[in-house]
This record gives C-alpha cells, sequence and structure tokens, in this order.
C-alpha cells in the first residue's frame, strides 16, 4: 500500500499534525511518502528528509505564498497520482479540511473526514470518525481503489 502524507507548514515549519500523519501511515503499514505544496519548499524539504519516508514529492511556485484551495488542491491531486498512492493522508486542520476534499474528488477518491484513529481488517482500513459532536464514533471502510482521509 503507497501512503501520501500532504506536509502542510505555517511560518516555514512543518506542522503538528502533519507530523501525526506520518506517525498514523506507519501504523497503518506500507510505503510512506510525503508530499509538500510550497510557495519555497526548500526549508521544507531539509525538514522531511528527517522524517524517514522513503520519498518527498515537491510542488514549488511562488504563486502558493498565499494559500488557494483550488491551486493546492490541483497541485496535491497530481502528486498522488504521480506517486500513485493508495492513502492520502491530509491533518484535520482547517487547511486540511479545506484541500483534503478537493484533492479526492479530482483522483475520484473515497473520502473520509477528521479520522481519530485507524485499524486494518483484512488488509482494508477502518477509519474512526466522531459524529454527533464527538459523541459518538462511526467506523467507516472507503471501497473506492484510492482513499483520502
Amino acid at each position: 500500500m503507497n501512503i501520501l502524507v500532504y506536509l502542510e507548514d505555517r511560518n516555514g515549519q512543518i506542522r503538528k499534525p502533519s507530523l501525526e500523519a506520518i506517525s498514523a501511515a506507519y501504523a497503518i503499514g506500507g510505503t510512506v511518502s510525503a508530499a509538500i505544496v510550497a510557495a519555497d519548499a526548500s526549508a521544507l524539504l531539509e525538514q522531511a528528509k528527517k522524517l524517514n519516508v522513503s520519498s518527498i514529492f515537491v510542488a514549488s511556485d511562488a504563486r502558493m505564498a498565499n494559500y488557494s484551495s483550488r491551486a493546492c488542491g490541483r497541485a496535491l491531486a497530481a502528486i498522488a497520482k504521480a506517486a500513485k498512492a493508495d492513502v492520502i493522508l491530509v491533518g484535520a486542520t482547517g487547511r486540511g479540511k479545506d484541500l483534503a476534499p478537493r484533492v479526492a474528488i479530482r483522483i475520484e477518491a473515497g473520502y473520509v473526514p477528521e479520522v481519530t484513529t485507524f485499524a486494518t481488517e483484512g488488509g482494508e482500513i477502518i477509519a474512526t470518525h466522531p459524529v454527533y459532536a464527538g459523541k459518538a464514533q462511526m467506523a467507516l471502510k472507503v471501497t473506492t481503489p484510492v482513499k483520502v482521509f
């Protein structure tokens, strides 16, 4: 299973939810790669090299200095296709909640937002998602070939 983790940044630093997503990817199992989409990816690339991922994909363009869900979604979808990712993990931040469904649409993938835990069962990923303001949990299995969490 090829897992791609989007590395979200703020002020030139990889955000903690992205690091948590890397840990979740290793817990799921498979080949873990990272994706960087930024105006200047050089500092982020150096940080990403320390994450022990198999590959790092970069989309860097000065026009991405100000976040645009449309441009970032297009870039991340292109990276996901190039990486032949089966699973794309995006942190449940404000940006992540805006970006992940756009990527899922572009690559025709199933999508589950705000996953709190992952489990595997028979080679399938079971994602736990809170409902009713966190008062209950749903266990969901995405049946599309490519999945976005």
